[in-house]
């Protein structure tokens, strides 16, 4: 997925609230808007480098939105709008094996009290697909999420529910970097997000993983890696 504008260079000063931050640009404070809610403070750094998307429209508050972190010698993805468009062509371009032949035929269908981000059509049948932006890895496994998230455990009490009437229903954690070798829940810092996602692959919903090659250019889904649900031995 080719972002949808040229990319500005600029340096990560000081977060001033979970969505907007201050950045160093052509030797300026910039206010821009973060797409993003979880802490990241391991990337969110004083004096990183990363990159911005322009935001044009005399409507917005900021110029830019914060788009990628270089962290450990590569770039990290923090947009958490961007997984269901990675998805979406991923599938569409055959790159998830048990997801070959499907097809994404419509976009946030209403469930339970909120949303999900797709409904795919696989073996003939639909999927209601939810995705989760991940940015935090460590030593190799990404971990979600890093804050926190009643919305998310909501949801994924919603889709367990469904799954027991005979919904097909599937989680996907797109990894927006490219040094992740398996996925997990965060479950020191959001245990009752691990417990629901546990009792949702219990109930029959798909849980998968993948992570992305991140750039300058563009960002992709690359491979699919594997998911470890189990609460790690105390």
């Amino acid at each position: 997925m080719k972002h949808p504008h040229p990319l500005v260079p600029a340096q990560f000063d000081r977060r001033c609230n979970r969505f907007a931050a201050l950045v160093r640009l052509d030797g300026q404070s910039e206010y821009v808007h973060v797409p993003n809610s979880g802490r990241m403070w391991e990337l969110l750094v004083p004096g990183a480098p990363v990159l911005l998307t322009p935001t044009p429209g005399a409507d917005r508050r900021t110029r830019y939105c914060l788009s990628l972190v270089w962290h450990r010698r590569r770039w990290v993805g923090v947009d958490s709008r961007t997984p269901p468009s990675l998805l979406r062509e991923a599938i569409e371009a055959g790159r998830l094996s048990n997801w070959a032949s499907s097809r994404v035929v419509a976009s946030e269908p209403a469930f339970g009290h909120g949303r999900l981000d797709l409904v795919v059509e696989r073996r003939g049948r639909p999927v209601l697909v939810e995705t989760k932006s991940v940015n935090c890895v460590v030593d190799g496994v990404a971990l979600f999420p890093d804050a926190p998230t009643e919305r998310g455990v909501r949801h994924l009490v919603e889709m367990a529910e469904a799954a027991r009437g005979g919904q097909e229903l599937a989680v996907w954690f797109v990894v927006q970097r490219s040094d992740a070798r398996l996925c997990a829940p965060y479950w020191e810092r959001d245990p009752a997000l691990g417990e629901a996602l546990l009792e949702a692959a219990r109930s029959g919903v798909e849980v998968s993983a993948c992570r992305c090659r991140v750039g300058a250019a563009g960002i992709a889904i690359t491979h699919e890696i594997p998911v470890r649900l189990q609460r790690p031995a105390e």
